[in-house]
């Protein structure tokens, strides 16, 4: 397998696993209206929103590497 070959399925996983990432997003806020208890509404709205950040920030990082290399 060539360099190029190991980069790109790298990357791949790399956007996979972002998808699960964003879809546990998704869930998360979709479900945190649904709670009873304020905390739980927030804990999970704020584990949603950090998990958004970090996603995005991956895909961002990876873009970039992907410029330089």
């Amino acid at each position: 397998m060539s360099a190029e070959q190991l980069r790109d399925n790298k990357d791949t996983a790399q956007y996979l696993s972002n998808m699960g990432l964003l879809a546990a997003v998704l869930f998360f806020a979709g479900t945190s209206a649904k709670f009873h208890r304020l905390y739980v509404r927030h804990a999970s709205f704020f584990f949603a929103v950090a998990a958004f950040l970090f996603a995005a920030a991956r895909m961002l990082m990876l873009h970039v590497a992907r410029l330089f290399s």
